[in-house]
């Protein structure tokens, strides 16, 4: 299963400028649609403010276990063998 967020804001611009129902996966089809336009480019992320997994919080077992144990997403960790986590 895969989801996207997005805001209301985005929503009701794009329903309101076009009718594209950005709440309906058929809306994505660039056949007939340009749902682009509503989402900023991946070249719109700063560099400076990416960093490698295994530089980040998910790498780190202990704190993918307390993801885990209090967001109650299992789907978002893989346990271990030794019974440590990691971010899937």
């Amino acid at each position: 299963e895969e989801s996207v967020y997005i805001t209301e804001a985005d929503f009701k611009r794009a329903y309101s400028a076009t009718g594209l129902a950005l709440d309906f996966y058929r809306s994505y089809n660039t056949t007939y649609h340009d749902p682009k336009q509503y989402f900023d480019s991946i070249q719109d992320i700063p560099r400076s403010e990416l960093a490698f997994c295994n530089q980040t919080d998910m790498s780190n077992p202990q704190r993918m276990g307390f993801y885990e144990q209090h967001s109650g997403d299992p789907d978002g960790v893989v346990q271990q063998p030794d019974g440590s986590y990691f971010a899937y």
